[in-house]
């Protein structure tokens, strides 16, 4: 626990010497006809085309019931436009590739764990859990939730109304293209992710130290890495030798999670979700140049949007810290310990494909031991 603190403290400081040289390098800016994003400027397209629409829209957004819009500090339009703009506050250089940075802070504290599994194993034989690893996963964690508080756009009353408006729109009609296909995708895949790590953790879950884990994959399905991430941190590892029998499951786990249908189903979901947004909104259109599309609708509403951008953050995070529990779990059910052809592929596989990889996992793995 000191070194998790050491950690966590060391990285909040660290983020606000960064603020501090790169807080200026962008702004975001409210236009004072409105409080909503470019989303709901009647007339505009739904899915938010790039730059070219948005410098066209903002040039008519005088007569505009409302209207939001974030401005690069080097573009054209925000010199036209600076008398009608007020700064608000600033966004990090890197703001546009965090679900990246956060995502491989990650995938690198689960490398660490992965590398180092014999001391995990050691730990746990004598009661333990890794120190290592509770304060990597801590450090993320705490960096996850200091970006997404301070840096990532929208974290204001107008930005709270537009996220509402999403919101509601997403779980009326999700589907109906009026909303960013690639971003559609990405949320409804925080719904599968959770499931997830549902089926891969409860197996090993029963009396579980410090911490049970109901609580945090329950809150998991709401707050996506935001609630998971302590259980990952605290838990003790449970690995080859330190499983429960199937007999000993309660019945959710035993019956549903463990069940290959259950992988099926998340299978089915993420490939009609991946091609959804491939094809943006198109499932039987997805191409590379659909891809691109779906990709540069998105960008203002990320750009924007606290929702949109931390979303794709947490997403990212989830997929990052996904390894070292899907090799626990294999190695209950007797893989990834001898690391032959076969094994390597598979891990692989299942874990370097987000949701799709994991959910095949799910599919094939062998059954526990009765």
């Amino acid at each position: 626990f000191p070194l998790a603190f050491v950690a966590v403290v060391g990285q909040i400081l660290f983020f606000s010497l960064l603020a501090g040289w790169w807080g200026s390098a962008r702004i975001v800016a409210d236009v004072p006809a409105g409080h909503r994003h470019l989303a709901f400027v009647p007339g505009m397209s739904p899915s938010l085309q790039p730059e070219a629409s948005i410098r066209e829209a903002v040039e008519k957004l005088e007569g505009a019931p409302f209207a939001q819009a974030l401005l690069d500090s080097s573009s054209q339009t925000l010199s036209a436009a600076t008398a009608a703009i007020e700064p608000q506050a600033p966004e990090l250089l890197f703001s546009g590739f965090a679900p990246a940075v956060l995502g491989c802070c990650a995938l690198v504290a689960s490398t660490v764990q992965l590398l180092n599994t014999s001391a995990e194993e050691s730990s746990s034989s004598e009661g333990n859990r890794w120190n290592v690893r509770t304060a990597s996963v801590f450090l993320v964690w705490a960096s996850l939730i200091y970006y997404s508080f301070i840096f990532a756009p929208g974290f204001n009353p107008t930005g709270q109304l537009a996220d509402k408006a999403l919101i509601e729109k997403l779980l009326a009609t999700p589907f109906d293209g009026t909303v960013s296909p690639l971003f559609v995708s990405v949320f409804n895949s925080l719904g599968i992710w959770p499931a997830i790590y549902a089926a891969t953790l409860l197996p090993g879950s029963r009396n579980q130290s410090p911490v049970p884990a109901l609580p945090f994959l329950g809150g998991s399905f709401f707050l996506g890495a935001f609630a998971l991430s302590p259980y990952l941190a605290l838990r003790q590892y449970r690995g080859a030798g330190q499983a429960d029998r199937r007999s000993e499951l309660d019945f959710i786990t035993k019956n549903i999670l463990e069940s290959p249908l259950n992988g099926i189903l998340l299978l089915a979901g993420g490939i009609y979700l991946a091609l959804y947004a491939l094809g943006n909104g198109d499932i039987g259109g997805a191409s590379l140049t659909t891809a691109g599309i779906a990709w540069e609708g998105m960008q203002p509403l990320f750009r924007t949007q606290m929702l949109v951008h931390v979303s794709c953050v947490d997403f990212c995070v989830l997929w990052g810290f996904y390894g070292p529990v899907l090799l626990e779990d294999g190695r209950r059910r007797g893989r990834f310990i001898d690391w032959d052809g076969n094994d390597s592929l598979l891990f692989g596989i299942c874990w370097l494909v987000p949701v799709l990889g994991p959910a095949l996992w799910l599919t094939l793995r062998p059954q526990l031991d009765e």
